[in-house]
């Protein structure tokens, strides 16, 4: 009599998957790339004019942009954590024995950092403790590089070229009486007129130019 076959639904064997390193890795990767845009905006427009027509663009986008990049990499590396984590875990419960209050424990550990204030926890996965300092204690190191920004007066000399008048005194217009007196700044007027057009003398005026 031949023992019977198990169904082949019940029947499962160990592997390594290639969508959870995936993830982990490219959540790693992304983050890294988050930290060195933030690195690069940082250097860029240090030194830079926060203001007028030259500037590099307005502080509010500047301040928008540092925290869109601080909260990316903060949100890829806690995924990567996070990953990292929970296949940890996992592998723990398989070769190692543990209370259920320990179990209990760490699984809530992710979430709550107070669970490795217990003695049981700190000896069953003392790395588990370390991810967890690292995932709650990103929310508070994020918040800083935005912070980092600082705008401060400096003294600043330009030059603009502009068209200044200056007086040429020699000039005399086209050599003649008239030109010389209509180009001068003190023009000759008569004091008086006889009748047929003679001249008793002249008064010297001064004109103003601009």
């Amino acid at each position: 009599m031949t023992e019977p076959k198990s169904p082949n639904f019940i029947i499962s064997k160990w592997g390594i998957g290639w969508e959870t390193p995936t993830i982990m890795i490219s959540c790693y990767l992304l983050a890294l790339i988050m930290a060195l845009l933030h690195l690069w905006l940082f250097i860029y427009i240090s030194g830079k004019n926060a203001d007028g027509s030259d500037r590099v663009a307005p502080q509010t986008y500047i301040s928008t942009s540092s925290n869109i990049l601080a909260n990316a990499f903060s949100f890829f590396l806690k995924t990567a954590l996070a990953t990292a984590f929970i296949q940890y875990l996992w592998h723990l419960l398989r070769v190692q024995t543990m209370t259920v209050s320990t179990i209990e424990a760490l699984f809530g550990l992710k979430s709550n950092l107070f669970q490795m204030f217990t003695g049981a926890t700190i000896r069953a996965a003392p790395v588990l403790c370390v991810l967890s300092v690292i995932m709650t204690s990103m929310g508070v190191a994020v918040s800083f590089p935005p912070g980092a920004i600082n705008v401060v007066s400096v003294q600043r000399t330009s030059y603009n070229p502009v068209v200044v008048p200056t007086f040429n005194a020699s000039f005399m217009g086209n050599g003649s009486g008239y030109a010389a007196n209509h180009y001068s700044l003190a023009t000759l007027s008569p004091i008086s007129e006889s009748a047929d057009g003679s001249v008793s003398g002249f008064t010297s005026r001064t004109r103003r130019t601009i």
